[in-house]
C-alpha cells in the first residue's frame, strides 16, 4: 500500500470495493495506558520506520507457525521527544506488544544487534492477543542476521478459533506528556498508517490502530497460508 491517507484510502473504498471479499479493516491494540489523563490528539509519526515482514505464516489444525522478521532504523522525528513512562509507551512487531522506553526505542534503532537479547528475555513471558484472540505461544529463536540486519522471529502458536491473517505493523507507541500542548498518543508503525487509523478509548484506556487488508501485496495485514 503506497504512502496514501488511510482517510483516503477508505473514502475509495466505500465506493468501490466495500463489496470485494479482498478488502478488510480490522482494529489492532496497540498501547494500554493508565492514569485519568484524556487523550485529546492522535498523531502518526512521520519519518523512516521499522520495516516488518513475514517469511512465512501457516496453518495446521490449530496449530501455526510463523517467521517474522523487522529490522530497526533509526527515526530522528522520535529523537527529542519525552515519554511520560515506560508504562506509557511500547514497542510494537507484528502481534507482538512488549513494553519499552523512548530511549530504548531509539537505542535498539542504532543497535539491532542488541535487540534479540531484550525479546528473548521478554517475549517467552508475555501473553499475546492476536486480533483480541488469547492463544497459547512458544517463541522458537530470536536471531540477529548479520547480513540483511534483520531480527529474525520465529514462533508458533495455537488457537481453537481460525485466525485468517497477522498484523504488518512495527515501531514505537506512546503517550507524550511533556513538550505538546495536548495530551497525544502517538504511533510510528508504518505501512501508510495516519492519524485517522488511531483511536484510544477513555474508558478502557486502550488505543488501537485500525490497518487494512486489500488484495495489495503490500497491504497492512499479511494471510496465513493453510498446511495440506
Amino acid at each position: 500500500m503506497k504512502k496514501t491517507s488511510i482517510a483516503f484510502i477508505l473514502a475509495f473504498l466505500s465506493q468501490s470495493a466495500l463489496a470485494s471479499d479482498d478488502f478488510e479493516i480490522k482494529n489492532l491494540d496497540i498501547l494500554a495506558y493508565s492514569g485519568s489523563q484524556d487523550v485529546s490528539l492522535m498523531d502518526a509519526i512521520s519519518g523512516d520506520q521499522w520495516d516488518v515482514s513475514y517469511d512465512y505464516a501457516t496453518r495446521k489444525g490449530n496449530e501455526y507457525q510463523v517467521q517474522l522478521r523487522v529490522k530497526p532504523k533509526v527515526n530522528d522525528v522520535l529523537e527529542g521527544r519525552e515519554v511520560s513512562d515506560t508504562g506509557s509507551s511500547n514497542l510494537v512487531i507484528g502481534p507482538f506488544t512488549v513494553p519499552l522506553s523512548l530511549d530504548a526505542y531509539n537505542n535498539f534503532s542504532k543497535m539491532p544487534e542488541s535487540l534479540p537479547g531484550y525479546l528473548n528475555n521478554l517475549l517467552p513471558m508475555m501473553p499475546l492477543n492476536i486480533w483480541g484472540e488469547s492463544v497459547n505461544v512458544d517463541i522458537q529463536s530470536i536471531t540477529f542476521d548479520e547480513t540483511t540486519r534483520d531480527v529474525i522471529i520465529k514462533f508458533n502458536f495455537e488457537s481453537e478459533k481460525e485466525i485468517e491473517n497477522l498484523p504488518i505493523v512495527a515501531g514505537f507507541t506512546g503517550i507524550w506528556l511533556k513538550g505538546v500542548t495536548h495530551t497525544t498518543f502517538s504511533a510510528a508503525v508504518g505501512k501508510a498508517v495516519g492519524r485517522s487509523s488511531l483511536s484510544c478509548d477513555e474508558t478502557t484506556k486502550v488505543c488501537s490502530v485500525k490497518l487494512v487488508k486489500t488484495s495489495d501485496p503490500s497491504s497492512q495485514i499479511f494471510p496465513i497460508s493453510n498446511k495440506d
